[in-house]
C-alpha cells in the first residue's frame, strides 16, 4: 500500500517525511499562540512623548506581557541565545512580536526610535532610563495632590475614585528593579 503522504505528490503537494506528533509546550516563553500577532495592542493609552504616564503604561504592559509569559524578554531574563542554539529562531520570532507590541503601545513620536532598536529589552531599558529620572518630583506632586484633594460637591464615590487613582499611581512608583542590560538606573528612596 502506498504511503499516505506520497499520495499527495500526485495531487500537487509535496510529501511530508516522517510526520510525528510534536508536543507544543504552551508554558514555554517561546510559545506564540496563533492569536499572538504583531498587531496586538495591550494598553488603551499609549505611552506619551514626555512620559507623564510612564509608570501606569509600564505596569499595564508588564501585566500584559506576564499574561503571555513574555516578561523575560523585556526585563532581560531571557537573553538572546547563541545562533547555533535550538531556541535561537524562536527567540528571534518572539522578540520581533514583542517589539511590535511595544511599538504599537507608543505615541507616534516615540515609535520611530523604538522601531530601530534590536531587542525588546533595549526598548524597555531605554524607557526606564529616560522616564524614571524625575521620579522624586513625581512622588512629591502625587503626595501633594493627595493632601490637597477635596470632596467639595462631588459624590463620595467620585471623590474616593480620584483619591484611589492617585494612591495607586503613587504605589506604582515603588522602586523599579534595575535593568539587567545595565542601562536602567537605581531608583531613589521614597
Amino acid at each position: 500500500m502506498e504511503d499516505e503522504s506520497a499520495s499527495y505528490v500526485h495531487g500537487g503537494l509535496a510529501p511530508v517525511a516522517n510526520v510525528q506528533n510534536i508536543a507544543i509546550d504552551t508554558k514555554s516563553p517561546f510559545y506564540l499562540h496563533p492569536s499572538d500577532h504583531p498587531g496586538l495592542i495591550f494598553v488603551t493609552q499609549p505611552l506619551s512623548e514626555n512620559g507623564e504616564n510612564y509608570f501606569t503604561w509600564r505596569r499595564n504592559m508588564l501585566t500584559a506581557l506576564q499574561s503571555k509569559n513574555k516578561a523575560g524578554f523585556v526585563d532581560g531574563l531571557i537573553a538572546k541565545p547563541d545562533v547555533h542554539s535550538g531556541n535561537f529562531q524562536s527567540w528571534i520570532q518572539c522578540n520581533a512580536v514583542i517589539k511590535s507590541w511595544i511599538v504599537n503601545s507608543l505615541s507616534r513620536e516615540l515609535q520611530t526610535g523604538a522601531a530601530h532598536a534590536d531587542t525588546a529589552n533595549e526598548i524597555w531599558c531605554d524607557f526606564d532610563e529616560r522616564f524614571t529620572q524625575g521620579i522624586a518630583l513625581r512622588v512629591y506632586d502625587l503626595k501633594r495632590s493627595i493632601a490637597l484633594l477635596q470632596q467639595e460637591k462631588s459624590a463620595i464615590s467620585t471623590y474616593y475614585g480620584k483619591l484611589k487613582g492617585v494612591w495607586n499611581e503613587l504605589h506604582n512608583l515603588r522602586p523599579i528593579p534595575v535593568c539587567t542590560c545595565g542601562a536602567g538606573k537605581k531608583m531613589q528612596e521614597m
